[in-house]
């Protein structure tokens, strides 16, 4: 479950955000191509810190690309074209603002008209001079929070004005814009009455409320996209059961979904349109518990088979479609130390495709710095600074895969090696849960060496490498070398 799409923002963020711990989190995924995707969230350090998390897929391996050591947290992130990507989110009290030119991502900030909190959580826009970015503000002393819109018009930010409740608090947690007069945010509302759905529409000189459908007293929509005009849809949750609601160019209507059985509650935390008649939307039951996929084909919801990385904690932040045959999503275990998962949908499955695991790259750094102070590197996604002391200066930071397929055939990958370096098994997915996949690291100089997900083993002296996934079921290794 999103920590601010819906009641769990006043858990764990408002309250105590400790209490929702995780190593990674992908919050959302966006695609300028089929080749060209990014997914955004947060990781923590190895000191516990939040850290910003970007990946990049160009079609054949997912990187990572976030920004080195950034504080905070990404929750959301549009790309308007190959060179002009958004993502924001929050760090501390303050908003998030990175942006990406085509070449390098860097990183700002929105304004912050709040003295207690200020949090970015969903971004959208037409162009490189019209971007909206909403979320939430807090004043110091406040009992309540205000919604947050902002407005990118390719020179400064501009807080828009937005309605407000005497002692009713605002969180949006999506935007949707489909012309300069002609935007969408929605969110919830929340205050002794319950919490309710909110809806607001631009039109091209101000905010306004657009009434929806009355439901139970624990509601709430998070996030919106717009097909046209008339022709616009938003999910969420209500009373423990999805909720998907559509505008008609007069009115937003509850459209009837399906609910899984047998669970206790479900919310949908995204959706991702790719015309009309496909619709994908995802989210999660059990709070977190299982993953939940469903797709509209025009006339009616249907919940899709997925996987679940983890058994008990497998929830899906975010998605994307491409086309029919191309979707990805993307989500986290909420579980002690848990790991952000990517899942592809290939036009007849949804497939674990990347079990991302938290900064391999940072983790063989901490250990490398830990045996060694005066240890540096340069990683071309990290961008971090050479050193002239330590192992001979600047290292590499490559990432490879392998896999075995569901005909029981090996795709090893193959690569040179540096002496002195450190490769580590990132992560190692199986489908079957009671054979769990390991990484088969075979070295020219240092042996051959099977290990589970995290643990690592020395380059020796140097020479080639090959990875090989192998076991009884489909399985998909990663290894990440710093040498």
């Amino acid at each position: 479950m999103r920590i601010f799409a819906s009641v769990a923002f006043l858990v764990c963020f408002i309250a105590v955000r400790a209490e929702c711990q995780h190593s990674e989190w992908l919050a959302d995924v966006a695609a300028c191509s089929s080749s060209d995707i990014w997914a955004v969230g947060d990781q923590q350090s190895s000191g516990g810190a939040d850290e910003t998390l970007i990946m990049h897929y160009d079609g054949h391996t997912w990187t990572d690309r976030s920004l080195s050591h950034q504080s905070g947290s990404l929750e959301s992130v549009a790309c308007i074209s190959s060179n002009e990507v958004w993502a924001v989110g929050f760090s501390g009290t303050q908003t998030l603002v990175d942006r990406f030119n085509g070449s390098a991502w860097s990183a700002s900030s929105a304004n912050n008209p709040g003295t207690a909190l200020n949090a970015l959580i969903s971004v959208g826009g037409l162009s490189a001079t019209s971007i909206w970015v909403v979320g939430t503000t807090k004043d110091t002393g406040s009992a309540t929070q205000n919604s947050l819109i902002e407005f990118w018009d390719g020179g400064s930010w501009h807080v828009s004005t937005t309605p407000s409740s005497a002692g009713v608090s605002n969180v949006l947690s999506g935007v949707a814009a489909i012309a300069a007069d002609n935007v969408w945010a929605v969110g919830n509302q929340f205050g002794r009455s319950g919490v309710f759905p909110i809806a607001l529409h631009w039109n091209g000189s101000s905010w306004g409320v657009v009434q929806t459908p009355a439901v139970t007293s624990i509601a709430s929509l998070n996030r919106v996209r717009a097909v046209a005009a008339n022709d616009v849809w938003a999910v969420g949750g209500a009373n423990n059961k999805v909720l998907a609601e559509h505008w008609d160019g007069a009115s937003w209507k509850i459209v009837p979904m399906q609910d899984p059985l047998g669970v206790n509650q479900a919310e949908l935390n995204s959706l991702s349109i790719f015309s009309g008649t496909s619709i994908w939307a995802v989210g999660e039951t059990d709070f977190s518990g299982k993953s939940l996929i469903e797709h509209y084909n025009g006339s009616t919801w249907n919940i899709q088979s997925s996987p679940n990385p983890h058994p008990a904690a497998s929830g899906i932040s975010g998605v994307a479609a491409i086309n029919n045959n191309d979707v990805w999503a993307v989500g986290n275990q909420l579980v002690s130390q848990g790991n952000a998962t990517i899942m592809h949908w290939d036009g007849s499955t949804w497939a674990t495709a990347v079990h991302v695991p938290r900064s391999p790259e940072d983790e063989a750094l901490d250990r490398k710095r830990s045996e060694d102070p005066e240890f540096t590197m340069m990683s071309s996604a990290a961008q971090r600074s050479p050193a002239s002391a330590g192992l001979g200066g600047p290292k590499r930071v490559r990432s490879f895969m392998s896999s075995t397929d569901t005909n029981g055939n090996e795709h090893n990958a193959t690569a040179d090696i540096h002496a002195g370096g450190v490769i580590t098994c990132s992560s190692a997915s199986s489908s079957d849960p009671h054979n769990p996949g390991k990484c088969y690291v075979v070295t020219s100089g240092a042996g051959a060496y099977q290990l589970s997900p995290r643990q690592t083993m020395g380059t020796g002296p140097g020479g080639t490498m090959t990875l090989i996934c192998n076991g009884t079921a489909p399985m998909t290794c990663w290894v990440s070398i710093v040498d």
